[in-house]
């Protein structure tokens, strides 16, 4: 199987347990519909749809034989990536450790773009903090020099 193939059961299945993980969280106290618990399951709830769409275009598409090796690596290396910014996500906070995440994983998939990388993986850190702390009050660990 291919990096694809390999990245998109990883994606379903840490989808599924950020579904089930967020049924834990609480309702909103604030009176509003959408609250701290929404946000993640609504990423969840996209994470394995989108993870099932590529899942079943890499299924569809024949990958050629010399790359086998370093699709391998590939997905490795995205593991110990997704374990080691499952470890930094405390200490730097989630802004930076998803940046560094992020742009390490574009880097990993497909070298250079460095530009493109950083302001993707920019908006998507800073836009996800701001939706799910600003607007659904929801608790993310915040930049480790103060708010």
């Amino acid at each position: 199987m291919g990096f694809d193939r390999y990245a998109s059961i990883l994606f379903i299945a840490l989808g599924v347990a950020l579904f089930f993980y967020s049924q834990t969280l609480t309702s909103s106290f604030t009176g509003t519909s959408i609250g701290p618990k929404e946000l993640p399951l609504f990423l969840a709830v996209a994470l394995v749809i989108t993870a099932v769409i590529n899942l079943v275009a890499a299924l569809r598409v024949k990958s050629p034989g010399g790359k086998k090796g370093l699709d391998n690596w590939k997905f490795l290396i995205m593991v110990g990536l997704l374990l080691l910014y499952v470890f930094l996500l405390e200490p730097l906070g989630y802004v930076i450790s998803t940046f560094l995440f992020l742009m390490a994983a574009f880097q990993t998939m497909e070298r250079g773009g460095y530009l493109k990388s950083a302001l993707i993986a920019g908006a998507f850190s800073g836009g996800i903090y701001l939706l799910y702390v600003k607007v659904a009050l929801g608790v993310l660990p915040g930049l480790p020099f103060g708010d």
